[in-house]
């Protein structure tokens, strides 16, 4: 498009393979171990020896050794997770100058009719720079609160003093109301915060019309976008099938990629939104005409506080730097993937997954 939104297969691509799907809070690429119902190991790649500080010489089996504080706490997960056939998970004993290493262990079905398992390790040291990385961004919102009170204690207090006049008031009042907006987004950004550092997202699992979905979050934000002049495109193929998931997490999704979307569009900008038929899946693409997103950003953008220190400025302009973090979690609780297409001055292409309605037997 000369808009600068581009289109067609060749800029969609497709969803890279990062690291765990389920909200792990984990920033670097995970390992894993593989072990059958007897214990016995059957494979870990060089990552999890690095993790459980396994020399590569080693044989599997030291993945699981009781003698050792991290692989003995494995070990108990393992069988934990192989006797009650559950996901199991917890912060296995850290090593001395060790990563702090969490263990996510899940069933595995084999041919025989056995269970094995499967267990992802992840480095959560990155953890707690996001805890602090919180707490700063909350101290921020808690001071940037004052301002716009105090410039609503005064237009009250200056309408109660009854010295102005009706045009005034009214001027004044629609002010105080775009501040109130302006704590909304504040508070908005406190819960989005508090929700990503528990390291999970909590979305339902129902039947979900997903072009309903975004046909109404799109009205709601109608107004918004016409008194800025931004066009909107739709394509919605006929007879898209309905997805597995969480109606109001997937407009709150729709809703942070709008926002996002309008925010670098820019007045007179053009937003397009697009579903695809996948197998398995229905994709969903948000795209705005913007300048697009730098190399260097593109491969962090999803991460909470990618830009701490503009936080305030941000908040300003209307975002908490929470919204595709937030996209990111709901999205994968949902079972489902994110990525982004962009090329600098040709806008960015925000994408989306979600699993299709599948009927089974006692629905």
């Amino acid at each position: 498009m000369s808009s600068g939104v581009s289109s067609g297969a060749s800029a969609r691509g497709e969803p890279p393979r990062h690291c765990c799907s389920g909200n792990e809070g984990c920033g670097t690429e995970p390992g894993f171990v593989v072990a059958g119902p007897d214990l016995r190991v059957w494979t870990l790649d060089d990552r999890a020896r690095e993790l459980l500080g396994i020399s590569p010489e080693a044989a599997p089996s030291c993945a699981l050794d009781p003698s050792r504080p991290a692989t003995s706490d494995l070990r108990d997960l393992v069988r934990r997770c192989l006797r009650h056939e559950l996901e199991a998970r917890r912060i296995l004993a850290s090593r001395p100058e060790g990563p702090r290493v969490a263990a996510r262990v899940c069933p595995l079905p084999l041919p025989d009719g056995s269970t094995g398992v499967v267990a992802l390790l992840c480095d959560e040291s990155g953890r707690e720079k996001l805890q602090k990385e919180c707490l700063a961004m909350l101290a921020r919102v808690a001071h940037d609160l004052r301002s716009p009170l105090t410039v609503i204690q005064g237009f009250i207090e200056a309408i109660l003093e009854q010295k102005t006049t009706a045009s005034e008031r009214r001027r004044f009042l629609s002010l105080a109301l775009d501040q109130t907006r302006l704590m909304g987004r504040m508070l908005t950004g406190l819960g989005e915060s508090l929700e990503i550092l528990s390291g999970h997202s909590e979305a339902g699992c129902e039947r979900v019309d997903v072009s309903r979905c975004i046909r109404e979050t799109l009205e709601a934000y109608s107004p918004g976008l016409s008194q800025r002049n931004i066009r909107v495109e739709l394509a919605i193929p006929e007879g898209l099938p309905d997805v597995r998931g969480d109606e109001v997490a997937i407009k709150r999704v729709l809703a942070n990629l709008l926002d996002n979307a309008a925010r670098h569009a820019g007045d007179g900008g053009l937003i397009r939104v697009e579903c695809e038929k996948r197998p398995g899946s229905i994709a969903v693409c948000v795209a705005d005409s913007g300048p697009g997103i730098p190399p260097g950003v593109i491969e962090r953008i999803w991460d909470p506080f990618v830009s701490l220190q503009e936080t305030s400025a941000r908040l300003r302009r209307g975002g908490t730097g929470l919204g595709l973090a937030s996209v990111r979690s709901l999205v994968e609780a949902m079972g489902g993937e994110t990525w982004v297409v962009s090329e600098q001055g040709r806008g960015a292409q925000f994408w989306f997954t979600l699993p299709r309605w599948v009927e089974t037997g006692g629905s």
